[in-house]
């Protein structure tokens, strides 16, 4: 299988390692459910994180506000490597009607998995086995549900663009029911949310740009129909956040 070029790629990683890893990322496919692949058309894991480096850069050169308040540097590195651990454990879709009930021991494998990965042979670099094993912790520390690491502006930015690359693949080639779109939108309000909390309060022009992002993602999802879902959507969104625009 011809593995796609990354956007990406950390500082540290060698070229051979990073080829591994991105053949490695190539053979672990997106939207699986009891062994079936849902979206129209095939998505990898490494499609997935080349459609969300591409949208940091869209988002860096049309919300500059916004993106002066993450290091970009730690974003792309989180992007790079937060799916890592499926490698082993496989993707579970959001459209599973276990995803949210699954969370915490789907998270504990991973976590598990990333450790095995980073390993010798693997990764043979002691600094650099830590710089990985970090920026997965780093990522995965936030966890909304337990109202834990809710000011990590760099993770929270990250899990948003996963979550809006989700959506925009899953509108065009999975989502055809109304509770996989449910569970999209409600995602993206969620964690916008979160992020335009953890903004800082004098930051007018970077909330204004996130409100605007926002409304962006579910005007997509308008677009395809999903009118309800996508004001249900916008009504959490506002409901937590002092929108500004």
């Amino acid at each position: 299988m011809q593995a796609e070029t990354l956007t990406y790629k950390p500082q540290g990683v060698d070229d051979t390692t990073d080829a591994k890893y991105r053949l490695a990322l190539a053979r672990t496919p997106r939207w699986v459910v009891n062994g079936e692949i849902l979206s129209k058309i095939p998505e990898s894991n490494l499609n997935h994180i080349d459609g969300m480096a591409a949208i940091v850069n869209e988002i860096e050169e049309n919300f500059p506000a916004l993106t002066k308040c993450f290091d970009l540097e730690t974003v792309r590195e989180m992007v790079y490597f937060h799916d890592a651990g499926e490698i082993i454990t496989g993707d579970e879709a959001i459209s599973n009607e276990n995803y949210a009930k699954n969370k915490e021991r789907r998270w504990e494998r991973e976590r598990i998995a990333v450790g095995i990965l980073t390993r010798e042979p693997n990764v043979s670099d002691p600094l650099l086995r830590k710089k990985l094993r970090d920026i997965y912790a780093r990522y995965n520390s936030c966890r909304p549900e337990r109202m834990i690491e809710l000011t990590d502006k760099e993770s929270l930015f990250t899990h948003l663009v996963d979550k809006i690359q989700a959506g925009r693949f899953g509108l065009e080639n999975v989502f055809d029911n109304h509770n996989s779109s449910i569970k999209a939108t409600k995602l993206i309000a969620q964690f916008s949310g979160l992020l335009f909390n953890a903004l800082p309060q004098d930051n007018i022009d970077a909330r204004n740009e996130l409100v605007l992002l926002t409304q962006q993602e579910l005007n997509r999802f308008r677009d395809h129909g999903f009118i309800q879902q996508a004001d249900a959507a916008w009504k959490d969104f506002c409901d937590k956040t002092t929108t500004i625009v």
